[in-house]
């Protein structure tokens, strides 16, 4: 029995080694043939035997081939996937040189701003947006087109008032006012208007979601950072030229996209009032010359009936011809207009063996959608690099300017009542009454000025504009001391200011309105104007100036096993921002003169003259100084060209911190790990020739710049308070107590990655998942009134955001016919784990008040019991039954006790492109979708006018009769006003909807003509596209909702591009 298992071993190992023996080691090295690099892991894979492997940091590979002649296949992301014949075996060592393909820059490398790194070196988690994407849509701003393409990022509805961008990436992370990420332009924070940047000059976007990508960035990248970066020339290559032209058409907005109570309606429950006694009080105020408040225009036909001024059939006829209009007709006719567009922009660029250069030259002409708002852009942007002393020396300047000029004169009038006029029928503007006609007329006649409101002509009597100037310089001077050791300095200096104009001439009825208030009609008929005849114009000007500068060395060494990218450095920052705000009175535009007006004394209002009032001053200024000083370091190391470590460290200090913060120098850092585990030798998954794991962990910060660790106070001037009237002395107001514990916000952040890509580069993608932990946040907490102060705001909060990201990209289609679809999809879930201040039950009605154990913004609201049968009123929950008594039910909710609905933002989101291409013909579509998020919808608010300050149309669905509850959940008219009702009527459950749906959002038709062309054609190609946007809802879970994203504002007005694209 030994003896015959001994001879079945060595049978085996015969035959192993005979298999053994038929395979063959082929060596190679695979090189870019853009600038020679060596490409580090790449896919060489043997589609016969389904064997594969990647190359190392020096683009070197091995792979086991059986004898005989073999088909390898070479892939590499950004690059043309080349197959080559080699015969096995063989003693030589084959080059391989693949051809970049378009975008090879936006897919082998991402930029930090302080550095630039190939993906297999990467750890963290970064999204690019290539120029190609970028130019995919239309618009004068650069971070819309960032919508939808990438996982995470979301541009809030809900609880964005306070920002400038109304961005969030991977939830929100703070509590404070500074939720915005940190914008990064060609290497430095961004401080200037966004609306500055021309997104023609822009060559791509790199957005920093995690610790490892972001936290080089320190205190400010707690919300995650957004790097931009310009368009440059490169070496060696010939003098491009390109030139774009666009124009976009926009519908006017949709005025009857809210409901509404019809005309028909508002004039019969005027009608109600009327014989109710609801105008009696002003009717006698006006008698008895208290005030004088322009009736409505049925009301006045109801008192001319009652006087006997008309009879019935006159007012029936009049109120008739009342019901039959609708005053949004005369608003989108007269102050909206179809929006136009206009974009132009011209670059040029190229190198020589040592210089390389930049020009962009752009201009915008935008006209909004009211009447008399616009924008004129022109942009100039121009960077050049110089290399010497056999190119280890480079000085690299850059210089962008943009001047904008906003006019801001648009009236977007809400008329009162639906039935105003605001032209005749010739088109001639009329005059709105803002008084009794009856005290109008006596006002003109002794002399006052004309106080009817003529809205048509608003738009051009006044002059509202802004102009904006942004400047950046941009220097660096880098030396390489040795072929992997680089030293750079780099600085910028930039420059925003903005010059506001808001001129009010005498004819607008904001100055005629103000002149006659305070007018006073003396004993002898004379008149005495405290505010003089003339314009009034007020004026603003902002201005921040600020200087970077950094010292950094790099190293980028590369040895046989693995190599070392470092970088370290140190960084100042100085930011000093100024704002002065001035209003002159009596002012002739003309001969730029105007009159001093008395600001200490009150004046009886003439129109109220129980109102005595001072004259309003707006004067005054404000400053900040902001500085920064930094040390940082980051370095990775790949082993193998499968395993890296990473690990970065920022020290931030800043003026804004206190002294104590400082000195202790809390760091912020990450590390990070990566195995790229398709380059093992045991690796032999050839459906997946690509699998890359990724882990990190650190911590980055966020600061809120509205607080100090010093006392800081507001001063006022004597006549703008009410109750500083018996001094008449300038007064101040403590806006933050000392607090010198304060210190910056920390997130810490955990984030798991999985690269892929199938064989033959047919799908690929990323999966990752993250943990946030937001700690230290600024919040408020309650102090004891003794201290002098009721509140106190200063690190008290945390919160948790947990969530899981998938982008796919596949290649359905290959052929004359090519399909590609893009997928990305974001779930995120936070909470507010601790918060210092109790808030009462009310206050969480409104998103963004913290609740422990919910997300920041999310959705409250009263049970809801149905609606009465027998009265139609709204009934809720008191003690475990149905009650009626609002005030019981309102009082006895706490925060922990209201409905929890759901969150207000989309805790899943994500898109879907399409792109068809066959020859140079290009078709693609843009899905869109949010969900699990609610939304709490509008409706009638009774009030003491049976409902027509709200004119909710949900007043026609009103229970009305026994048996309506069934129908409806929209109460009955009260009998008598009750504020309660409405109140816990319009925050009950029952007006709650998922706000779920997917949006068409946009088409891109495009036409490329390169091919054939003829010999003497001058242009290298000609892009001719046509791009249709904001294309409605394609299903949405509350039908009852046309648009749930923008329920309060209406969905944006469908917009279309026609657009060309020339290269020379």
């Amino acid at each position: 029995m030994l003896m015959k298992k001994t001879l079945q071993l060595i049978v085996l190992l015969q035959f192993i080694n005979l298999w053994a023996s038929a395979q063959h080691i082929l060596l190679g090295k695979v090189i870019s043939s853009s600038e020679g690099k060596p490409l580090s892991g790449a896919t060489v894979h043997n589609p016969e035997h389904r064997r594969s492997t990647t190359t190392d940091t020096s683009g070197n590979f091995k792979i086991s081939l059986p004898s005989g002649k073999q088909i390898i296949e070479v892939s590499y992301l950004g690059h043309i996937t080349q197959k080559i014949s080699v015969q096995s075996p063989s003693t030589d060592r084959i080059e391989i040189i693949l051809s970049a393909s378009e975008n090879e820059l936006q897919e082998v490398s991402v930029n930090t701003g302080y550095q630039t790194l190939t993906r297999e070196r990467a750890t963290g988690s970064f999204i690019q947006v290539d120029n190609s994407l970028l130019n995919r849509r239309v618009g004068s701003t650069i971070l819309e087109r960032l919508e939808n393409n990438v996982p995470g990022l979301i541009f809030n509805q809900v609880g964005a008032s306070n920002n400038k961008t109304n961005i969030s990436i991977r939830g929100q992370s703070t509590l404070g006012n500074n939720t915005d990420p940190l914008i990064v332009v060609d290497n430095f924070p961004y401080d200037g208007d966004l609306n500055s940047i021309n997104p023609n000059d822009v060559q791509e976007i790199t957005v920093l979601r995690d610790a490892a990508a972001a936290s080089i960035w320190g205190a400010r990248a707690g919300n995650g950072v957004i790097v931009i970066t310009s368009r440059k020339g490169k070496l060696n290559q010939q003098t491009q030229v390109t030139f774009s032209a666009n124009l976009s058409l926009a519908k006017r907005p949709d005025l009857f996209y809210q409901s509404k109570i019809s005309t028909g309606e508002y004039v019969e429950i005027q009608r109600q009032l009327f014989k109710n006694g609801y105008y009696n009080s002003d009717e006698q105020n006006d008698l008895n010359n208290v005030s004088h408040p322009a009736l409505p225009q049925a009301v006045e036909l109801l008192i001319a009936a009652r006087d006997g001024k008309i009879n019935s059939s006159t007012l029936e006829t009049q109120l008739d011809l009342l019901k039959q209009k609708d005053a949004r007709r005369d608003v989108r006719k007269y102050l909206t207009q179809n929006s136009v567009n206009q974009q132009y922009a011209m670059g040029l660029s190229g190198g020589t063996a040592n210089q390389l250069y930049t020009l962009n030259i752009g201009h915008d002409g935008n006209k909004g959608n009211l009447i008399g708002d616009g924008l004129e852009r022109t942009t100039l942007r121009t960077n050049q690099s110089f290399y010497f002393l056999d190119k280890r020396l480079q000085l690299a300047t850059g210089l962008s300017y943009a001047s904008s000029l906003i006019s801001d004169n648009g009236t977007s009038y809400t008329t009162r009542h639906p039935y105003v006029s605001l032209a005749d029928e010739n088109g001639n503007p009329t005059g709105v009454p803002t008084q009794r006609q009856g005290f109008l007329n006596s006002s003109l006649a002794k002399g006052l000025l004309d106080w009817e409101n003529r809205p048509v002509q608003e738009p051009s009597l006044r002059d509202n504009t802004s102009k904006v100037r942004d400047y950046r310089l941009n220097m660096a001077l880098c030396y390489k001391f040795l072929p992997w050791l680089r030293g750079d300095i780099l600085y910028q200096y930039g420059q925003t200011s903005t010059r506001g104009r808001d001129y009010n001439s005498i004819e607008t009825f904001y100055t005629r309105n103000l002149v006659n208030t305070y007018t006073k009609v003396n004993a002898d008929g004379t008149l005495t104007r405290p505010i003089p005849m003339g314009g009034i114009l007020d004026q603003s000007f902002y201005e921040n100036v600020n200087h970077s500068a950094r010292g950094q060395l790099n190293i980028d060494k590369q040895w046989k096993a693995g190599s070392l990218t470092a970088i370290a450095g140190y960084e100042l920052k100085g930011l000093v921002a100024t704002s002065n705000n001035y209003r002159l009175y009596g002012y002739d535009d003309q001969h730029a003169s105007s009159v001093v007006v008395d600001y200490l004394s009150s004046f009886q209002y003439y129109n109220v003259p129980a109102t005595n009032q001072p004259i309003q001053n707006v004067d005054g200024q404000s400053g900040l100084t902001d500085r920064f000083v930094s040390y940082y370091a980051n370095a990775g190391y790949t082993h193998l060209g499968r395993y890296t470590l990473t690990a970065s460290a920022r020290l931030d200090r800043s003026n804004l911190f206190g002294v104590r913060t400082n000195q202790k120098g809390v760091p912020l850092y990450s590390v990070g790990a990566a195995w790229l585990a398709s380059a093992e030798d045991f690796y032999h998954l050839s459906w997946l020739p690509y699998l890359k794991l990724r882990v990190t962990y650190g911590y980055n910060g966020n600061i809120d710049k509205s607080l100090s660790a010093y006392t800081t106070a507001r001063y006022f001037a004597a006549s703008l308070s009410s109750s500083n009237t018996l001094t008449r002395q300038p007064y101040a107001t403590i806006l933050n107590p000392p607090n010198p514990e304060l210190r910056w916000e920390r997130v810490q952040i955990i984030n798991a990655g999985l690269d892929f890509r199938l064989a033959g580069d047919r799908v690929s993608g990323s999966l990752e998942a993250y943990s946030k932990k937001g700690k230290d946040l600024i919040s408020s907490t309650s102090f004891p009134p003794s201290s002098g102060i009721t509140s106190f705001k200063g690190n008290f909060a945390n919160m948790t955001t947990r969530g899981i990201e998938l982008t796919l990209n596949a290649a359905v289609l290959r052929g004359k016919l090519n399909w590609t679809a893009a997928i990305n999809h974001a779930m995120t879930k936070e909470n507010v784990t601790s918060y210092g201040a109790t808030n009462s039950a009310s206050s969480y009605f409104t998103a963004g008040t913290p609740l422990v154990g919910k997300p920041l913004y999310s959705i409250y609201s009263y049970q809801w019991a149905g609606l009465d049968g027998q009265t139609g009123d709204p009934m809720g929950m008191l003690n475990g039954t149905s009650s009626k008594d609002y005030l019981s039910i309102i009082n006895s909710y706490t925060p922990s006790s209201l409905v929890y609905n759901g969150s207000a933002r989309p805790t899943n989101f994500g898109s879907m492109m399409n792109t068809f291409s066959y020859q140079g013909l290009t078709l693609s579509v843009a899905v869109s979708y949010k969900l699990g998020y609610y939304l709490r919808a509008g409706t009638i608010n009774y009030g003491t006018d049976l409902g027509l300050a709200s004119s909710h149309g949900d007043y026609s669905l009103r229970w009305q009769a026994p048996g309506d509850e069934l129908l409806t959940h929209v109460p009955s008219v009260p009998k008598v006003s009750n504020a309660r009702r409405d109140s816990f009527y319009q925050l009950s459950e029952v007006l709650i909807f998922k706000g779920d749906h997917i949006r068409l959002e946009d088409i891109n038709l495009s036409y490329r003509i390169d091919r054939n062309r003829p010999a003497k054609w001058p242009f290298k190609s000609i892009d001719l596209y046509c791009y249709a946007k904001n294309l409605g809802i394609i299903w949405r879970e509350a039908k009852n909702l046309e648009d749930p994203y923008y329920q309060s504002s209406g969905p944006m007005p469908f917009s279309m591009s026609l657009g060309v694209k020339i290269g020379l």
